[in-house]
């Protein structure tokens, strides 16, 4: 879809930057009638595109859904402005409302372009372009109501657009399980629409927008969720078995689905190399990658600034005219004692640094000082490091010293946390004293040397990867006991990492250990993809995992709140999510 790029800019004056859910401003902005626009084969398909350009602004994946999530994960250690609930209450409901007005825009503008497809599509668009269109709309309509339904729980749903003059503003929420089920079917009749690869039915030009595949894999995360804690499974407030367990019989039968074309035309594949599919270069013909959110890094402030916010001060990795803001960085504790030394997914120069030496920066390394529960003030990070942790080259080819960014990790998997260490410093404000303190780590995921502006990055938003496709489908036949079936999907994501294999080192495996494997491994695979949050509310287990991590919750911060204004604005809705 790179090349669809030139036209999204005639879509934001078409479709407009309006946004909707029951209430909340539902009237496009746009210099034509809606009945007078859609008259032309071409006038369909760019508004088509620019509800996908929807899908990377600021109030999606161009920056709130990102900022509501980067610090709510144990794994990571941020700034102060991506800190949301450190005392266990958020500071980010304003970014939280964000995504909710972002993400039902695109549920409006989705449902308008279906209404306006039933209505004139069989007279202006081919068969073929009909029914695809249709599936990438209903795909797009149920993306969005997926991410509202994580975040949100119960929902105002609509499966048709709001028509002013003609809608009711007010529209009550239906329970999360029944947005789920919704979702699930809209994924499902998509994959009957949908083409199973950018050489049929797709071109190479048209990267970016889901294929039946892609279809069939967020069934299977929808399916998931239904599976867990805020549906059907054990630890839900209305546990079914027999509607648990039929929602992992879906994830397996969409994950067959999708396995038979991997096996027959090699789509999708797992890459060689870990990092590949985060290569700008490579993400246009990256088979792993299922779907992305796609950065329009032609378009000044268009991007988004993950990369910026992701990489290290004085670092070239994220537009070299800003540098790079280096607030966010993984845990010492998650990098040092959830990874077998070897694995190729924390490689030091390849998927992870620590600090940058260029012609910019005579930087040495970035750290945070800190106590447990006390947020560290500006003075604690800027003290003097130790020679110990400080690399005495500034040569450009010497980016890190290897003997102290290598973690001592332990040669089995393990489970809990680490500790940081305690290192003397001295410090403006406390003199020598021991504190608490972990280097930052960087991943190099979200980098592109090439932008020129931290809006310009061009690193899509990857939202599902193969990789991730097959560790659900280990995920459900664990959960069906399906043990042989769970380790050998498994196995192939350990064996890309280069790490031993769960055949081999755990012969025997029962259901409760192959669980906890699973779940460790998403834990490694996906990290800062923006799952673990999600992974832990299906699984029950997100207040407790927080806290234990030094991040305290509670139960009833699983869902984010309703805003205020929908309540204000929509008759049906009268209070908001419990706990807000």
């Amino acid at each position: 879809m790179k090349l669809s790029k030139i036209l999204l800019g005639i879509c934001f004056v078409i479709v407009g930057q309006f946004f909707s859910s029951c209430s909340l401003d539902e009237t496009p902005y746009t210099s034509l009638p809606m009945s007078d626009y859609f008259q032309t084969p071409e006038n369909f398909g760019f508004y088509l595109d620019g509800v996908y350009s929807q899908m990377c602004v600021d109030r999606t994946w161009g920056g709130a859904a990102i900022a509501c999530m980067l610090y709510d994960d144990d794994d990571t250690q941020a700034g102060r402005s991506y800190r949301p609930g450190i005392d266990g209450f958020y500071n980010f409901t304003t970014r939280a409302a964000d995504t909710w007005k972002g993400f039902f825009n695109i549920v409006q503008q989705a449902n308008m372009f279906l209404y306006e497809l039933s209505e004139k599509g069989h007279e202006i668009l081919s068969p073929e372009i009909h029914d695809r269109y249709k599936g990438e709309a209903l795909f797009l309509r149920a993306y969005a109501y997926l991410e509202l339904a994580r975040r949100f729980g119960g929902l105002p749903y609509r499966d048709g657009p709001y028509l002013d003059g003609i809608s009711s503003p007010d529209c009550a929420r239906i329970p999360q399980t029944e947005v789920y089920k919704n979702v699930a079917k809209d994924f499902l009749e998509a994959s009957t629409l949908l083409p199973t690869s950018y050489n049929t039915g797709y071109t190479s030009t048209d990267r970016g927008r889901p294929t039946r595949q892609a279809a069939w894999g967020m069934y299977m995360r929808t399916n998931l969720h239904l599976a867990g804690a805020e549906g059907y499974g054990s630890l839900s407030k209305t546990p079914d078995a027999a509607k648990a367990e039929q929602c992992y019989r879906n994830v397996i039968e969409a994950g067959d689905s999708i396995l038979k074309y991997a096996n027959t035309i090699d789509f999708p594949a797992l890459e060689k190399n870990y990092m590949a599919p985060f290569d700008t270069k490579n993400q246009n013909n990256c088979n792993e990658i299922l779907f992305s959110a796609q950065l329009l890094t032609n378009f000044a402030g268009r991007g988004v600034e993950i990369a910026f916010t992701c990489c290290p001060p004085g670092s070239d990795l994220c537009g070299s005219a800003d540098n790079g803001g280096g607030e966010v960085t993984l845990r010492w504790d998650f990098i040092g004692k959830k990874f077998y030394k070897n694995d190729k997914r924390i490689e030091w120069g390849v998927a992870l640094v620590d600090s940058f030496y260029n012609n910019k920066s005579n930087e040495k390394r970035w750290y945070y000082i800190y106590n447990p529960y006390i947020f560290p003030n500006s003075g604690e990070q800027s003290g003097t490091i130790p020679t110990q942790y400080t690399c005495t080259s500034t040569t450009s080819e010497d980016t890190w010293q290897k003997n102290y960014a290598t973690p001592n990790v332990p040669q089995q998997d393990e489970t809990g946390y680490g500790f940081d260490k305690n290192i003397n410093l001295k410090n403006s404000i406390t003199g020598d004293a021991t504190r608490r303190a972990t280097p930052k780590i960087y991943s190099m995921k979200y980098t592109d040397p090439e932008a020129t502006g931290k809006q310009m990055n061009g690193c899509d938003i990857i939202l599902l990867r193969y990789a991730d496709v097959l560790l659900m489908y280990a995920e459900a036949q664990c959960e069906l006991n399906n043990i042989s079936a769970g380790i050998e999907y498994l196995d192939k994501i350990r064996n890309r990492a280069g790490i031993p294999l769960i055949e081999n080192i755990y012969p025997g495996i029962d259901q409760y250990d192959l669980r906890d494997s699973i779940r460790l491994e998403r834990r490694r695979e996906l990290y800062l993809e923006f799952n673990r949050r999600w992974d832990l509310v299906r699984w029950g287990e997100f207040s407790t995992t927080m806290t234990n991590a030094k991040r305290p919750r509670y139960t009833w911060q699983d869902l984010y709140p309703i805003p205020v204004e929908e309540i204000s604005a929509n008759g049906l809705i009268n209070s908001n999510n419990p706990g807000w």
